[in-house]
């Protein structure tokens, strides 16, 4: 009988993932859950330098400094324990998943689908050439089957999305694979519910905090100072010649409240994206994963780069928007812009986008851990006969 959920995370735990996690859901279905976090162990760059603006108050999160501690506890996990993966398979946590394996703790791997880009030929030789004894040895482990180092498969896979590639590396034909919806499309079924008014004058951007992003702390895309000012000086261009006021829809994990300065004296808004997005009348973006939102409110979008972000993107932000049939405006060589064709929405685009990675057409609107719960309980309940 499983009614103990332990999530394993690598990154501090949030109000945004407390939610996302389903922690509510899964305690109306009466499972007990518990957080364990690994940050220390598996991304200390993050864990020394990184704390959520939102750092959740969560009562039952545990926090691991030593392998050691965590392989006691995982032999400690009493038979009614299953366990959440919300880690990454790789060298580093594969001690986890080993012991996980040992002591036959059934667990989950969660997966989403998101566009895949095939990086240039030119780029792909630079990272030949870059190649490192310890990028080799990681490229190694995740090619070898999980079975050959000792590694169970998953019980589950919540498979988040429309068509993708599920992960081959700890899956077999008893994994049962449980296909929800990305996230993103719980908030705006519930953002669609609540009454609001579109404001024909408003813009939102949807930041990704490059220059302070908590993935790159110790390798920053670029400086703040030189890209901020940029952005400014087109988002000023736009409010003066459209008659638009834009809004900054910030990153979930910036923390602009001691940077408000970085976009002007514009309205820098976080957590509350989808509902920004409902809101407006058009999306301008890089090639943020918030793509999503616009989708599903079917907004008009508008994707801006810069010379270095060319550089540093390697040609994603031109590949997200080649995928609405959208050419990308490079900022720091035009503003010249035609609003009226970049304000129209291909349907049929934006709903194959949907298909693909956002929802599979026709499967019903069930919370994703609601899925989850409802396959666990119905485990319970064949176990008991």
């Amino acid at each position: 009988m499983i009614n103990n959920i332990i999530f394993f995370i690598s990154s501090p735990l949030d109000n945004r993932d407390t939610d996302r996690f389903g922690f509510e859901i899964l305690h109306r279905n009466g499972f007990n859950v518990e957080v364990w976090d690994f940050t220390e162990i598996l991304n200390p760059e993050r864990f020394k330098s990184y704390t959520p603006p939102d750092k959740s108050d969560f009562a039952k999160c545990r926090f691991f400094p030593k392998k050691k501690n965590v392989l006691i506890e995982i032999k400690k996990l009493p038979r009614n324990s299953f366990v959440a993966c919300i880690i990454n398979y790789d060298f580093r946590s594969y001690f986890i998943f080993k012991a996980l394996s040992k002591y036959r703790i059934p667990y989950s791997l969660y997966s989403y689908n998101y566009p895949v880009f095939n990086v240039k030929k030119n780029k792909i030789i630079n990272r030949i050439l870059n190649i490192t004894p310890q990028k080799l040895a990681a490229y190694l482990f995740n090619v070898t089957p999980s079975k050959y180092i000792g590694i169970r498969p998953a019980s589950i896979v919540l498979a988040l999305g429309g068509e993708f590639f599920l992960p081959t590396f700890s899956i077999c034909k008893e994994t049962k694979i449980l296909w929800s919806h990305n996230f993103d499309y719980e908030i705006y079924l519930r953002i669609m519910k609540q009454s609001s008014k579109q404001d024909n004058k408003i813009c939102v951007f949807l930041d990704q905090y490059f220059p302070f992003h908590p993935d790159a702390l110790t390798r920053p895309l670029f400086a703040a100072e030189e890209y901020y000012p940029r952005l400014c000086s087109f988002f000023d261009h736009l409010e003066k010649n459209h008659g638009v006021r834009i809004v900054i829809a910030a990153h979930p994990r910036s923390q602009y409240e001691t940077q408000k300065s970085l976009y002007g004296n514009r309205s820098i808004i976080r957590g509350k994206t989808a509902e920004l997005i409902k809101e407006s009348e058009f999306v301008i973006l890089h090639d943020s994963a918030s793509v999503n939102y616009p989708v599903l409110f079917r907004k008009p979008m508008i994707f801006i780069t810069t010379n270095m972000l060319q550089q540093s993107r390697m040609g994603l932000i031109d590949f997200m928007a080649g995928l609405f049939d959208k050419k990308v405006l490079n900022i720091d060589q035009s503003y010249e812009i035609d609003l009226n064709r970049e304000l129209i929405v291909n349907e049929v685009l934006y709903e194959e986008y949907k298909n693909k990675y956002i929802k599979k057409s026709g499967t019903d609107d069930t919370p994703a851990w609601q899925v989850f719960a409802e396959y666990l309980i119905m485990q319970n309940a064949i176990s008991l006969q």
